[in-house]
């Protein structure tokens, strides 16, 4: 699961980086560029969820002073701070697709 939510985020920023690299050629993103990124994004939280889900089965059981607790909360508390994160490119390519179709 990890080498595809890495694979997810290699793949956003190649597009960011297409549509920095088009902007400087005077070519506009598009709705349907962050349409993409809004998916890919989309894509990644669900898999984040999924994979914290596992994570949180894991530590049932665990003390919660031993090593593998700790890692493995620690890889929680990781995917929620990628969580927010993505959320909020979320909200920030659903502004720009209103303001692109608003033009």
């Amino acid at each position: 699961m990890q080498t595809r939510i890495d694979e997810l985020s290699s793949s956003a920023t190649e597009l960011q980086d297409e549509m920095a690299f088009n902007e400087t050629k005077g070519i506009k993103a598009s709705v349907r560029d962050y349409r993409k990124l809004l998916s890919n994004t989309r894509k990644q939280t669900g898999l984040l969820e999924t994979q914290n889900k596992l994570y949180r089965e894991q530590l049932v059981g665990l003390d919660k002073q031993s090593e593998k607790y700790k890692q493995i909360q620690s890889s929680i508390d990781g995917n929620n701070q990628s969580l927010r994160s993505l959320r909020q490119q979320a909200y920030e390519y659903e502004k720009t697709m209103r303001q692109l179709n608003v033009t």
